[in-house]
């Protein structure tokens, strides 16, 4: 009960694991966006650059929001966007928020805990940053906002010399008031005794009307005019029609206000200000702590000029930092003619890669002629180094296409002649009938005809193959007069081989049945002598007849097995399929007695069946275990062992005893007739047996070895086919 508990509430655990780290894995990560301000120039700017690193990062989902502020900062709007967001946002959890601008940053820092639950918070386009302004909150950093005023002001005054008025268009926002208050000791710091106007109680008309007739000598900086003294919000489109009437360079730090009438200056831009917060987010997303992303007041700012201003305020180029962007300016050379550049080059890209794939293809194609050049000859010098005479010929015509040297040798014609030639001249036969014609390959024997009218025997090889849309036949000649003269004499010499063995049969027939006949009598009236007259017959005379009588036993056992010897291979049975276990079982019954008298035994392995003579078979094992038995250790049971093994339609046979053994030097002579490794007062017997053995087993296709060792016993090891054709 408990253990089935334990398995379930571990099952339980592992879905839940699974399910927590599926949904880790999949759910989507939510940034918000917050500007201060509405959707503008400016603010698109920012916006670009942070979209441009965010559509990279897979897996986020992205709100914006635009608070507006520079149409409405009072506290009432801003507590009716707290109240708004607290209902949207307030149960979400951002992976991060992004601000732009300092109104975004004071709204989140404020509400950061309640509304935003303390997500990780970056932001850009923070004007007059310090620490304090963070108000100690340490999850939160971003890049500063810095308007390089005092680099755009000795630019100005570089361009204007003799300036000794500097008017500054600034309206009284909360973002434009900061800015000023950076501005003015920046002057001081670059022109001590100018002049400081502050254009700020204008409308935008009275703006215009001023800046028209400003003086050209002196120096405009715009800081920001978004709303007049009216209270009307004036859009940058607006505000660049009053610089591009006014007769002072207009210069300026605000990128979007370049190429509508500010002449320019080191710009702080939207983009890059987008950009280098999203760069942070993508760290901070990919697990780099917050703690890591330390605030960037490195303003990535840029010069930035209008070259249609530089042109009619007669600003030189030279004065211009390196690596200044400047807009609107006429086209380059490269500019106007570009797509036909790029055309041409890439025209001119084409042919030359077409060009060098030409001259690779040349290059290509030399080599492949040369190699086939020499091809040709290599196979035209093993074509006519073949010794068999060689035709190429038309299939359908029987014409010859080519032949080699050795066929005008062969034939007796000149090559020349050949080629031309009916190919069923030379073979006599009619066309319809010619071997191999309408066959793919052959190997016929036939009989040709060469030009001095003589006839020789050929062996023909080839094969049919397409080549030039026409079926032409490769026809390889060779002359087998000599080998089948040499068949002929072969058959003829076993003929005679098998004349004289059968003649030798019969002799050895009618020798055996008349030396048997005198041997029976002697051995007949040897016995009635012993027999009628032992008695009476002197000791001595007894011992020559006794003597007398075992010799023609012998003689009687020599003739016997000479016989068997002689007709090994002419009076065996037709092969047919022999059980050898059942052999080496009537073995073994046949000298069970002996075998009993001695404790010895055989032991018999799995036996295969295969294809023999019977009669020889149990003729073999006879006489294996007959030798094993005579040639016993006398101070241990006699053990012989026949095993087997198959393999690959072979069979190796080995009987191996622990008799006596032998010295392995004398193993051919064992083998050999009449040879004997023991006198025969030791050991009985013709010396016939093992010479049977190795007969038999020549008779049936095998080999037959033995292995001994004195004192340990013999191996005798014959191996054999399972099937063949017969004998």
């Amino acid at each position: 009960m408990n253990a089935a508990r334990i398995k379930r509430s571990v099952l339980l655990v592992g879905i839940l694991c699974a399910a927590v780290t599926f949904a880790a894995v999949e759910s989507p990560r939510e940034i918000l966006i917050l500007h201060s301000y509405h959707k503008s120039d400016w603010t698109d700017a920012i916006m670009s650059g942070i979209d441009s690193v965010l559509r990279t990062i897979p897996g986020i989902i992205v709100q914006v929001e635009y608070m507006d502020t520079k149409k409405a900062g009072s506290k009432e709007y801003l507590e009716l966007l707290r109240r708004s967001y607290e209902i949207k946002y307030r149960n979400n959890r951002f992976a991060l928020i992004i601000t732009s601008d300092n109104d975004a940053l004071a709204f989140v820092i404020e509400h950061h805990a309640y509304i935003f639950n303390n997500a990780p918070v970056i932001f850009c386009g923070v004007n007059a940053y310090t620490p304090a302004l963070l108000q100690g909150d340490t999850n939160v950093t971003g890049v500063v906002e810095y308007g390089d005023f005092i680099e755009t002001l000795s630019l100005a005054f570089k361009a204007r010399p003799a300036a000794s008025n500097v008017y500054a268009v600034c309206d009284a926002t909360k973002t434009s008031i900061i800015n000023r208050d950076e501005f003015i000791p920046a002057v001081r710091t670059v022109r001590p005794d100018a002049r400081i106007t502050i254009l700020e109680q204008y409308t935008l008309d009275e703006l215009a009307a001023f800046l028209r007739t400003a003086p050209p000598d002196d120096v405009v900086f715009f800081i920001g005019f978004w709303k007049d003294r009216s209270g009307r919000n004036i859009a940058p489109a607006e505000l660049g029609s009053a610089f591009k009437t006014s007769a002072a360079p207009v210069f300026g730090r605000s990128e979007w206000m370049v190429g509508s009438g500010m002449t320019g200056g080191k710009c702080v831009t939207g983009f890059h200000q987008g950009e280098e917060a999203a760069i942070m987010a993508r760290k901070l997303l990919a697990g780099t702590p917050l703690s890591a992303l330390p605030v960037n007041t490195n303003s990535p700012n840029k010069f930035m000029f209008d070259y249609h201003e530089l042109t009619r305020h007669r600003i030189p180029h030279s004065i211009l930092p390196r690596g200044s962007i400047i807009i609107g300016g006429p086209k380059t050379f490269y500019e106007v003619w570009k797509p036909v550049l790029i055309a041409l080059v890439a025209a001119l890209t084409a042919a030359m890669i077409l060009l060098i794939m030409l001259m690779v293809s040349v290059v290509k194609r030399r080599r492949a002629t040369h190699a086939l050049f020499e091809s040709e000859q290599k196979y035209r010098e093993l074509f006519d180094s073949e010794s068999d005479a060689i035709f190429l010929v038309d299939n359908g015509t029987g014409r010859i296409l080519e032949a080699n040297k050795a066929a005008g040798t062969l034939y007796g014609y000149p090559r020349e002649t050949l080629i031309g030639m009916q190919y069923e001249t030379l073979s006599g036969m009619a066309p319809d009938h010619h071997e191999g014609r309408h066959s793919r390959a052959w190997m016929p024997e036939s009989i040709h005809r060469r030009h001095d009218g003589s006839v020789f025997s050929v062996e023909i090889t080839g094969s049919v193959f397409i080549f030039g849309g026409r079926e032409v036949r490769i026809v390889a000649v060779r002359d087998i007069t000599q080998r089948k003269q040499a068949e002929e004499d072969s058959m003829r010499y076993l003929a005679e081989v098998e004349r004289s063995n059968r003649e030798l049969a019969e002799f050895a027939y009618a020798a055996s049945h008349d030396l048997q006949e005198p041997l029976r009598k002697v051995q007949a009236f040897g016995d009635r002598l012993l027999t009628r007259f032992a008695a009476d017959m002197h000791v001595e005379a007894k011992d020559y007849i006794e003597r007398m009588m075992r010799s023609t036993e012998r003689m009687q056992d020599l003739i016997k097995d000479l016989l068997l010897y002689s007709r090994i291979n002419t009076a065996g049975l037709p092969f047919s399929s022999v059980d050898l276990a059942t052999v080496i079982d009537e073995i073994a019954e046949l000298f069970e007695t002996q075998l009993m008298e001695t404790g010895g035994r055989i032991i018999r392995g799995t036996m295969p069946v295969l294809e023999a003579d019977r009669i020889q078979m149990l003729q073999l094992f006879q006489n294996l275990v007959s030798n094993a038995i005579k040639f016993r250790c006398a101070e241990r049971p006699l053990e012989i062992t026949v095993s087997s093994a198959v393999t690959g339609g072979i069979v190796t046979i080995d009987v191996r005893d622990n008799g006596i053994g032998f010295e392995q030097q004398y193993v051919d002579k064992i083998f050999t007739i009449f040879q004997r490794l023991h006198s025969r007062e030791r050991y009985e017997g013709t010396g016939i047996g093992l010479a049977i053995c190795k007969r038999i087993i020549e008779r049936h296709g095998g080999t037959i070895n033995a292995w001994g060792m004195p004192g340990e016993g013999t191996l005798m090891r014959m191996v054999l086919p399972v099937r063949h054709g017969g004998a």
